[in-house]
């Protein structure tokens, strides 16, 4: 409450006339809190969320509460009141997306009835290269092996940390044009990357193939067959033609059965049980992904030629 008084003097009359004045005083006031938003070190393509609140201060309502940013800042959440009573609050979200390295600046404002309007907050924030890892064979995303059938081709991979990067790193490698009988291996599959200096790991694409005994069974059958059929005529000639008939067609199921498996020619006919890859071309894919974190996965591609032995 603020008082006061007008005197009036005039001719007409010895005291003067005396009018009492009375107001009260009132404040727009918009005040903003931080006063100072930094959203530091923020790796392009990702973003960073800060919260900010604006009061008003004064004594009487503010209106036409309106925010806007500049620079590489958004808001994210706004403010759903564009009139703020004494006391009033209104909570924002402001949002940082570097769109390059290096500083970026930017300003938070806010326009209404405040006669100090617009209310300006100072925005900073760091665009930074993205922390991860380079993913190579041989120092390239491709590489390409010939080798012969019964061989295996090594492929040498490298993971590079980028930007201080941390982290566990799996490997695995998938058959994009997989080769038959062969077999696709990683040492190490787990890498850890300190950030500082590259990995190494080795893929390993073997073109041979040791089957287990039941996917060997019509060599077998076959063997047994050839085997049984002399001993059979032998064994009739002095006993019964009817026992050579059985032998016969036992002889003829096991050739039947060896035949009628698909069973792959065997190269090696030391070892009837491994099996070899046929020339031709053959690729694999090889993946580096994180574990923990940011999800980062790169790939790379194996190409192997197989030629006849």
């Amino acid at each position: 409450m603020r008082a006061g008084a007008v005197a009036v003097s005039s001719s007409l009359t010895t005291l003067p006339l005396a009018i009492s004045l009375t107001g009260t005083g009132i404040q727009l006031h918009l005040l903003a809190t931080p006063s100072v938003l930094s959203f530091g070190d923020t790796a392009l393509g990702t973003s960073t969320s800060l919260a900010v609140s604006i009061t008003n201060s004064g004594t009487a309502p503010v209106n036409g509460v309106s925010v806007s940013t500049t620079g590489d800042y958004a808001v994210q959440k706004p403010c759903p009141l564009t009139t703020l009573a004494p006391g009033g609050r209104c909570d924002l979200t402001i949002v940082f997306t570097p769109k390059a390295a290096g500083n970026r600046p930017g300003t938070l404002r806010v326009t209404s009835s405040d006669p100090g309007s617009p209310l300006a907050m100072a925005l900073t924030g760091n665009g930074v290269a993205p922390k991860g890892f380079v993913f190579s064979v041989d120092g390239a995303s491709t590489s390409a092996l010939t080798i012969k059938s019964g061989a295996s081709a090594g492929y040498h991979l490298s993971l590079a940390p980028q930007n201080g990067f941390t982290g566990t790193v799996v490997v695995n490698c998938t058959p994009v044009l997989p080769a038959q009988y062969a077999s696709c291996s990683l040492l190490p599959s787990t890498v850890n990357l300190t950030g500082t200096s590259a990995q190494t790991s080795t893929a390993t694409l073997n073109t041979v193939m040791k089957v287990s005994t039941a996917s060997s069974s019509s060599t077998q059958a076959l063997r047994w067959a050839v085997l049984l059929l002399p001993f059979g005529v032998f064994f009739v000639r002095h006993r019964s033609k009817s026992v050579l008939f059985l032998l016969l067609v036992s002889g003829a199921t096991l050739l039947t059965s060896a035949c009628g498996s698909g069973g792959t020619v065997v190269i090696n006919q030391d070892d009837p049980d491994l099996r070899y890859t046929p020339p031709g071309t053959y690729q694999y894919s090889v993946t580096a992904s994180t574990v923990n974190g940011t999800p980062i996965s790169q790939t790379i591609t194996l190409k192997l030629i197989v030629t006849k032995p």
